[in-house]
């Protein structure tokens, strides 16, 4: 019984964990859309 407490507290906290995570980059998503992307870097071959 207790290993299944373990294992159901374990998913509960991980669950909230991410539904937090995703939460915070939802609202934030502005921030990183707003950013420049970084110039393009030039391949060179040289034999």
């Amino acid at each position: 019984m207790n290993n299944t407490l373990n294992v159901m507290g374990g998913l509960i906290i991980g669950s909230v964990f991410f539904l937090v995570t995703i939460n915070y980059m939802a609202d934030n998503i502005e921030d990183f859309e707003s950013r420049p992307l970084p110039n393009p870097k030039k391949i060179s071959i040289s034999s």
